[in-house]
């Protein structure tokens, strides 16, 4: 008798303990990784993705001018 009703009776796998770690990323988790860090330990992690256009752009002014421009934006 199978312990796991989700899947077919007899299916095994030396992979089903990494299944949950391959799943797509919930950005909303990242948002909240990083306000935990800023909240703990003080640390800004900005993602861009999370913030309109002008905001992710005074963001990225704000990187360039304390660790310059990265490699992919002086092309």
């Amino acid at each position: 008798m199978s312990r796991n009703h989700d899947r077919p009776a007899g299916f095994r796998s030396p992979l089903e303990a990494y299944a949950p770690q391959m799943r797509e990323a919930d950005p909303t988790l990242g948002r909240q990784a990083c306000r935990e860090v800023w909240l703990a330990h003080g640390l800004i992690v900005f993602n861009p993705a999370h913030f309109g256009w002008a905001s992710a752009e005074r963001m990225k002014q704000l990187a360039e001018e304390h660790y310059g421009k990265r490699r992919e934006d002086e092309a």
